[in-house]
């Protein structure tokens, strides 16, 4: 097996790939042009803060680098809408049916849903925007059920406290 060509980091590599998000380039082509292993890409995103926020900002660009092409091209009839949404799924886990699953989100039984969206994620079921999206709204509705719950014990004692 060859070795990565480089993995020495360098804070202009901060800027390389956020220059290249604007143009809707991928991690491979960052990785690519630097030269450098995508192995080596996650491991500076862990061991270097500035370069993760960087990158971050690179991926919103990049999506909004690829929203605007099909906003653009809506009425093109050559426009090629199966590799758009190919691109679409691939690099930012948005398909063409994205929706929310609501049957996955059960407030009473928020592991067992937790469950049931990590084995839809391992099935490839569901991409990994659509994933994150429902484990945000997971815990989202275990907060909610928690400050219901919290609601109505303070409630409890208030009336408690004026029956004295």
């Amino acid at each position: 097996m060859s070795k990565c060509p480089n993995n020495l980091y360098e804070s202009r590599y901060e800027d390389t790939i956020i220059e290249m998000g604007v143009y809707g380039s991928s991690i491979s082509e960052f990785c690519a042009s630097i030269p450098i292993c995508v192995q080596t890409y996650y491991n500076w995103l862990d061991r270097y803060p500035s370069f993760k926020k960087a990158s971050q900002l690179a991926t919103t660009l990049s999506q909004a680098y690829w929203i605007k092409m099909g906003q653009d091209n809506i009425n093109n009839p050559d426009f090629n809408t199966s590799l758009y949404h190919l691109q679409l799924g691939s690099r930012f886990g948005i398909s063409k049916q994205r929706k929310i699953r609501v049957k996955f989100i059960d407030a009473k039984d928020v592991l067992g849903s937790l469950r049931k969206i990590l084995k839809s994620y391992e099935t490839a079921d569901i991409g990994l925007g659509e994933f994150d999206e429902l484990v945000k709204a997971l815990i989202g509705v275990a907060t909610i059920k928690e400050r219901e719950e919290i609601a109505v014990r303070v409630e409890a004692i208030e009336r408690r406290l004026m029956d004295e």
